[in-house]
């Protein structure tokens, strides 16, 4: 992992209450493989800085395919990620909470990387005006390496994701440290599971619409673990219409 993209601050991970539910119940972290996203440009072998005028041309269409599946394969394939925001409480969090929360009806959770630097701690994502300038000048790049290189492809996003503000949580099965105990892999191998100590999670919001059961049973989980993280509601503010999270008590 690149130290300067490594972010040591608090960071939100939006998810369904299904999926909390599990990471409590199995103490366990989910990652998704590279290619399981829903941009197609997203970990794309297309960032790669390669001569794709070149593999472009219709002569060349065939070996077009074969770069891009040889760079998937030898560049990133064994990487896996999960992701997080900067944020859930500022402008663009609204966004996050339509797309990532189910129409504001699920869940987000904060873990504090300055604390716990779990798995390495999550890199930046950064979203560059022009990906395709970006990829340009990483071919000036010296000491470019498949370690580097597949660090660049996964945390360069379209401008267009900017409102994500997101983090990444990168583990790489083919790295000499990986530790084959700590994972177990999906029989599809779409998903790694890490061991995830639940103590990691400080704070748990819901959003506007959340359904009361799946918040008193989020609140059961946790303590049935003896665990009492802080909670938070969000709410629409009539006066000013933001949105904005409160101390939740629960009703």
């Amino acid at each position: 992992m690149d130290e300067c993209k490594t972010y040591l601050k608090k960071a939100y991970r939006f998810l369904t209450f299904d999926g909390l539910f599990k990471t409590i119940e199995t103490k366990s972290f989910r990652l998704t493989r590279v290619d399981k996203f829903n941009d197609p440009l997203d970990n794309s072998p297309l960032i790669t800085p390669s001569d794709w005028i070149e593999y472009s041309r219709e002569e060349n269409k065939g070996f077009f395919s074969i770069a891009k599946e040889h760079i998937f394969k030898n560049v990133f394939k064994s990487n896996y990620i999960c992701c997080f925001s900067k944020h859930y409480c500022e402008n663009d969090s609204y966004l996050m909470w339509s797309h990532y929360a189910d129409s504001h009806s699920q869940v987000c959770f904060e873990i504090d990387f300055s604390i716990h630097k779990y798995l390495g701690g999550p890199s930046e994502v950064s979203y560059p005006d022009c990906l395709v300038t970006e990829r340009e000048n990483f071919k000036t790049n010296k000491d470019i390496n498949d370690s580097k290189l597949g660090l660049f492809l996964v945390t360069n996003k379209l401008n267009n994701w900017s409102y994500e503000s997101e983090v990444r949580l990168i583990v790489d099965i083919l790295h000499p440290n990986f530790d084959y105990q700590r994972f177990k892999i999906s029989d599809n191998a779409d998903y790694i599971f890490a061991d995830f100590d639940l103590k990691l999670i400080s704070k748990v919001i819901f959003g506007v619409e959340s359904k009361l059961f799946n918040e008193l049973k989020t609140r059961c989980l946790f303590e049935g673990n003896n665990l009492y993280p802080k909670y938070e509601k969000m709410y629409i503010d009539p006066i000013d219409l933001k949105l904005k999270s409160k101390t939740y008590k629960f009703k």
